[in-house]
């Protein structure tokens, strides 16, 4: 039985995949220039997020930016979030 499930999105349509709790699910998306990695798996019976995110790179969580510098994560802007 899959206790992680993950599809993705392209140009070419959907895909999915599914992972255990040993084994967890894994994505990897990428530009030219910058890459992120995602591991979601179970960790002392928890379930565990692990994102892997490059410098300089714009990201939004929960509709707040945030750039990724040397120094670690820093707030950009607020973004309103639209219903």
């Amino acid at each position: 039985m899959a206790d992680y499930y993950g599809t993705i999105q392209g140009n070419r349509g959907e895909s999915s995949r599914v992972g255990s709790k040993n084994s967890g699910v894994r994505a990897m998306v990428k530009s030219w220039i910058k890459r992120v990695d995602m591991h979601l798996n179970q960790f002392d019976g928890e379930d565990k997020l692990t994102i892997t995110i490059p410098e300089n790179l714009n990201t939004t969580i929960n509709g707040i930016n945030y750039k990724i510098t040397a120094k670690g994560l820093r707030k950009v802007a607020e973004k309103k979030m639209e219903n």
